[in-house]
Parts: C-alpha cells; sequence; structure tokens
C-alpha cells in the first residue's frame, strides 16, 4: 500500500496547473480530451441554464456534415425579439485577464458571409477541442475550414481550444504560429479573434461567446480535473514514457524548454521514487 501523499504526486504529475507536453500525445489526449468536453458540459449547465440556454451533445444533431461536435449550446424559446448589439472583446476582457486579438491576417475571412437573424431556440454556440489527429491530414482539415465556414454562415459562433502542439493549425494567423496553444473565437457578426498561451502558463480563462453576452470558464482547471481522473501522468510513467524520444513535437520548442521540462520530469520522478521507497 502507498501513502496519499505518493498517490496525490502521482496524479498531479510533473506539471501541475499547466500542459503535460508528454501528454499531448495522441493515445493520451484522447482521454484528456473526452474528460474535458465532460467536464465542460458540468461546469457551463448550471450557468447557462439560469440564462435560458441548454448544452449538450446529442449524436442525432449532426450539425457538422454527420460529425459529433465536442458541445453544442442551445438558447431556449423566450421570445422574438431582436437580440441587441454587442462587442465580444469588450464582454471578454471584462471576464478574463488574457487579451483577445483580432486577426487581422486570418486567411479565411468570414466578413462577407451574410448574417442571418437569429430565431429563438436555434444552435448558438460550437466548442472544439481540437485534436492531434485532426491536424494531420491537410484535406481534412480543409474539410473542417469548410465546415466552420457553413455554421458561421448559419449565426452560430464556434470555439476552438487548440491545446497540442503542433505546426499545423486549423487556424491561418500569426498569433497562432506564435503560441504554442491557443484559443480562437470565431464570430460571424464580429472579427474574429485569438488569444495564445505560453508553453509554461496555465491556460487560464476564456469567455465563451453566446447571445449578447459571454460566460466565463476556468480552461487550467478543465484540464487539470480531465489529466488528473485519466491518471495521465501515471500512464505515461507506466510506459516509461518521460523521455526525450517519447516527446511529441520537440522540433517546437526551444533547446531551454526542452532542459527545463527534462528536468522537471525527472525531479518528479525521483521524489515519486522517494514517497514510494518510505512505504
Amino acid at each position: 500500500m502507498y501513502s496519499q501523499q505518493y498517490a496525490d504526486h502521482l496524479k498531479k504529475g510533473a506539471f501541475p496547473d499547466r500542459i503535460d507536453p508528454w501528454a499531448e500525445a495522441p493515445r493520451y489526449f484522447q482521454q484528456i480530451h473526452a474528460n474535458m468536453i465532460g467536464n465542460l458540459q458540468q461546469v457551463l449547465n448550471d450557468e447557462l441554464e439560469r440564462r435560458g440556454y441548454t448544452v449538450g451533445r446529442e449524436v442525432s444533431l449532426q450539425v457538422l456534415e454527420n460529425r459529433e461536435p465536442d458541445l453544442h449550446i442551445y438558447k431556449r424559446p423566450v421570445s422574438n425579439d431582436a437580440q441587441p448589439r454587442w462587442d465580444f472583446l469588450s464582454v471578454s476582457e471584462s471576464i478574463v485577464s488574457r487579451p483577445l486579438r483580432v486577426i487581422d491576417d486570418f486567411t479565411d475571412r468570414f466578413d462577407s458571409l451574410k448574417i442571418y437573424e437569429m430565431t429563438t431556440g436555434d444552435l448558438v454556440t460550437i466548442v472544439e477541442v481540437i485534436s492531434p489527429g485532426n491536424k494531420l491530414d491537410v484535406g481534412e482539415i480543409a474539410a473542417y475550414r469548410e465546415r466552420r465556414r457553413d455554421n458561421l454562415n448559419k449565426s452560430v459562433y464556434i470555439v476552438e481550444l487548440d491545446i497540442t502542439r503542433s505546426i499545423k493549425r486549423m487556424v491561418k494567423s500569426v498569433t497562432a504560429d506564435i503560441y504554442p496553444y491557443h484559443a480562437a473565437f470565431h464570430l460571424y457578426d464580429q472579427p474574429s479573434c485569438i488569444t495564445g498561451v505560453e508553453f509554461d502558463q496555465p491556460l487560464g480563462r476564456i469567455a465563451i461567446p453566446l447571445r449578447s453576452e459571454a460566460v466565463g470558464v476556468n480552461l487550467s482547471t478543465i484540464y487539470c480535473n480531465a489529466y488528473e481522473h485519466a491518471r495521465i501522468a501515471s500512464q505515461i510513467y507506466n510506459d516509461s514514457n518521460y523521455e526525450y524520444s517519447a516527446l511529441p513535437f520537440p522540433s517546437v520548442m526551444t533547446a531551454p524548454q526542452r532542459e527545463t521540462i527534462m528536468n522537471l520530469a525527472q525531479i518528479w520522478s525521483a521524489r515519486l521514487q522517494e514517497l514510494k521507497s518510505l512505504e
């Protein structure tokens, strides 16, 4: 039997409160992905129900050409009154501290798309957590962008959370290229915008756009809970994968970053062995 201190140390992993770079490998991230969507739904449910929205993942919706969205948000029918104009950038600033940048260099611009008047009961927002597998095939990326364009044309907001490093991105933007992780907000009636996260920083909070309002979500908590629930650190450790040879996308790190994470993994592993030997 091992102590609770050992179990807690193992569960949190070598990178508490931030992304574990080894966990970005598809075999581990697919587990985090599923847990994140469930966590997001749970966190959003109470807040959105008070505001007259519903959130779910029903396969029958098929809103992305026979593909299940990660998360969708519907507005319950209340009236046919037109929604007032609002500014997502301003609302987001009141919810989160990390700045948003308008995607001025966004190749897939949507300014010319026709904006439809929303009727009550329609789909409002889709939240997608991008998986490594989504970014492997050029044809799949192009198809995804086309589905995104179609949904924007239907007056649906789309939030993309890209929290795995790679050279290929769903968003063609300098900001997406600079930062290893980002959240992109595609708004059919306002300029699209993006916020980046540094390699060694927690994900922090984002604002999910709704109709004339937004709701804040702490992505760091969502990720860490998903990571710990699946015991990802334990899996990586038991697979002997906390090694440089098993590190996903090492080429997109700087030499100091690679040295830092290797040191952190070694320190964590040594402490784990120490706690284990005390039993």
